[in-house]
């Protein structure tokens, strides 16, 4: 919005386009892990960092792993909720061929926002198996410098044994019934 609006009115829509497009594919989100694409509301991919061969191409029916129409949800829901709303899908990872999306598809969720001036849907999104691991590793690392007293400590094991967090950093990543075995 900042550029085209300190642009508009001075400069031609195409080239305000181009330096919209090249700033938001330059962007990257969540550590590095996120980025930004844009489809119009007649579901053409205008840009995306990562199916540059796509550009151009109606993904009216572009389909995910669970039988979604993805372009069709970023555009209903953008324009449904002009401040922007979520989308859940299934989309391959960037380093897998975009061509096996369906095969190898991990569930995201993603924010898309339509963009009046271009008639343009703005969406970035994560992969939900990656911001769970963030939100896991965040916690745990708040739980481990929680302590009571000069020797009391609190530790965490998943369900299935295996040591998150511990005082004893050598028995983190171990199986908790494979060390009584061992004791």
């Amino acid at each position: 919005v900042a550029i085209h609006n300190g642009m508009a009115g001075r400069f031609p829509d195409k080239e305000i386009q181009q330096v919209i497009i090249r700033a938001l594919m330059a962007e990257r989100l969540l550590d590095g892990r996120g980025y930004y694409w844009i489809h119009d509301t007649s579901y053409r991919l205008i840009a995306h960092p990562y199916r540059p061969e796509s550009i151009g191409r109606n993904d009216f029916d572009l389909t995910d792993t669970q039988g979604q129409k993805i372009a069709q949800s970023f555009v209903r829901t953008a324009t449904d909720y002009p401040e922007g709303g979520f989308v859940n899908y299934y989309w391959s990872r960037p380093e897998d061929d975009e061509r096996y999306h369906i095969e190898k598809g991990q569930q995201k969720i993603a924010y898309v926002k339509y963009f009046a001036p271009y008639t343009w849907i703005i969406g970035a999104g994560d992969y939900v198996a990656d911001a769970d691991n963030i939100a896991r590793e965040a916690a745990i690392r708040r739980i481990a410098a929680v302590s009571y007293g000069n020797k009391g400590y609190v530790f965490i094991h998943t369900k299935e044994g295996i040591c998150l967090n511990h005082a004893n950093k050598e028995v983190i990543g171990k199986n908790r019934w494979e060390l009584r075995k061992e004791a």
